[in-house]
């Protein structure tokens, strides 16, 4: 009974593909030369494919060998996104080597009571089932939205960090911070090794700066807490003071360099200034989840304001936040000590936020928002992952680590953050003064 109930579901199954379907993909192989459509004379060799494509088998390999497989979609398709050939590969020869041993089954325990008539489609209902969970694959990642792969040298990572920084008409001038870093700790340590605030002086001339201004005026607009829906404030409100600070950071220098340099070197994110900004907007700040499913965070948010997560303070990278937080006694923020320090540029400090612990949080020091904005969005579209982005500022080595993530088809900021790289005179000479 069971047999017989499985060979009218694939008998059915595949007269529906066979209209459909199959004739798709047969008028997509007539346009193609030399293309051999894998019926019955090649299940042994799908078969073996899918066993060996997931041990170690090259894209190109695959593109070349694969039984023509690639043929099955046009190949400038494929050029794209040939990761996602790779894997769609993979998981294509698995099925069709989980259908040829089901065939197996089906011809050792059930020939005698189905037709050759049944028998003879099992091949078409193979290469059917195989290519429908292909194609919805395949789409599905064509819509979803990925980085574009960007080809920039260290050394040009170098010198545009250099240019942003010379540029940043806004960063705070010597003497206008002063900062007290107290004793070392380190992330086991539950002592608190600071008794005192972290910032002894902030030149308040500085927070007037538009961009400044505008920044702290967006430090209402978000929950602390995870799994609570963004904004805290009404959507009109938020999207009226986002859109401002956008308009200011692209007004300075810092932004329009960075523009120039990703437009000239043809990055598709800078093709022209409307498709610049909005990639702009949704990479720092479209709304997506990181708790409950949730529109709950964004990539500014977690960068620049910080936010609680089981117990713990995620993310807040940046010292005007920071800052905002110490002076207002009813965010009870307790600098507890550093890690690491780099003079008063840069700071790997711990800390507590209403009783909920960063045991390591790191930030550059006296830099602008659109400078830090800049930077980080720089590091993010040239090296994200494993791959760090090493700059060098005020003579001292930083590496930026920054990670994307993709929900729901689209992709956004996830965390970026800086860290103390390897220390030289100059940098260990400012070091010693502080």
């Amino acid at each position: 009974m069971m047999s017989g109930a499985l060979w009218h579901f694939f008998y059915m199954f595949n007269n529906v593909l066979h209209r459909d379907l199959i004739k798709l993909f047969i008028h997509l192989l007539k346009q193609l030369k030399d293309v051999q459509v894998p019926f019955a004379p090649s299940l042994r060799s799908f078969a073996a494919f899918g066993r060996a494509a997931p041990f170690g088998l090259s894209c190109k390999k695959i593109r070349d060998d694969a039984c023509n497989l690639h043929l099955l979609l046009p190949p400038a398709r494929w050029n794209r996104h040939p990761q996602i050939l790779e894997c769609m590969v993979m998981v294509f020869g698995a099925l069709w080597h989980f259908f040829y041993m089901f065939n197996n089954v089906l011809h050792r325990d059930s020939i005698n009571y189905l037709s050759w008539r049944h028998l003879n489609m099992i091949p078409l209902i193979q290469f059917s089932l195989c290519s429908l969970f292909l194609l919805g694959f395949y789409e599905a990642a064509e819509t979803a939205e990925t980085i574009p792969n960007f080809s920039i040298s260290n050394s040009d990572i170098l010198k545009l960090a250099d240019q942003l920084r010379a540029q940043d008409e806004n960063k705070a001038k010597k003497g206008q911070i002063i900062v007290n870093f107290q004793g070392h700790t380190s992330t086991r340590d539950s002592q608190d090794n600071a008794d005192g605030k972290f910032f002894t002086k902030v030149d308040q001339s500085l927070l007037r700066k538009s961009t400044y201004e505008q920044f702290l005026k967006m430090c209402n607009n978000f929950e602390r807490q995870t799994g609570i829906k963004e904004p805290k404030v009404t959507n009109q409100e938020e999207k009226t003071e986002t859109t401002q600070f956008i308009d200011l950071v692209f007004q300075t220098k810092p932004w329009k360099t960075l523009y120039e340099y990703f437009h000239k070197n043809q990055h598709p994110f800078a093709s022209d200034p409307t498709t610049w900004r909005y990639w702009i907007a949704q990479l720092w700040f479209v709304h997506y989840s990181r708790a409950r499913g949730l529109a709950d965070t964004s990539g500014f948010e977690h960068v620049f304001m910080g936010e609680a997560k089981n117990g713990e303070v995620s993310g807040m990278h940046n010292w005007i936040r920071m800052y905002y937080l110490e002076r207002n006694s009813t965010e009870q923020f307790d600098y507890k000590g550093f890690l690491v320090k780099r003079g008063n540029l840069m700071g790997a400090l711990k800390f507590s936020w209403h009783s909920e612990m960063k045991r390591s949080g790191s930030l550059l020091i006296g830099t602008s928002p659109e400078f830090d904005l800049a930077l980080y969005t720089m590091c993010f579209l040239s090296r994200r992952g494993r791959q760090t982005c090493d700059v060098e500022i005020d003579g001292c080595n930083l590496s930026i680590t920054s990670y994307d993530i993709s929900q729901q088809g689209k992709i956004y900021i996830g965390s970026i953050f800086p860290s103390a790289g390897r220390m030289n005179d100059k940098c260990r000479q400012m070091n010693n003064n502080n």
